[in-house]
């Protein structure tokens, strides 16, 4: 994962450790038959993450870009910091192009969030 950052990040750093410190776990909601294991959703995550992360100034944005996820976490003051994901394509089709989308946007909130899970 490929990670870039503005010139300066500390107000950034002081809301994003707050929400690390009042965040409480998501919740373990779907089920994984294959494995026989649980996990957070993204519905899960992001429903764990979003209002604190308001209240501390920051939002999550998500965009595609040449064979990459790019997620970037930004701040009321400008500050930001964006990490890309590559999407691994099973299938050079818009469906297998489709099926990567869905847990590189799980991944890469969850890294932003440092989402803590039940």
């Amino acid at each position: 994962m490929k990670t870039e950052m503005s010139e300066n990040i500390a107000d950034l750093v002081q809301g994003l450790i707050e929400v690390q410190r009042t965040l409480h776990p998501a919740i373990k909601d779907g089920e994984n038959e294959f494995f026989q294991s649980s996990y957070a959703t993204l519905k899960s995550v992001w429903e764990s993450s979003r209002e604190l992360l308001a209240q501390n100034g920051l939002a999550v944005i998500q965009s595609g870009s040449e064979g990459c996820l790019m997620t970037t976490l930004i701040h009321t003051s400008g500050q930001w910091i964006r990490g890309s994901f590559p999407l691994v394509f099973e299938k050079r089709t818009a469906q297998g192009q489709g099926s990567a989308i869905p847990p590189s946007v799980q991944f890469g909130g969850h890294a932003w969030d440092c989402c803590r899970r039940r």
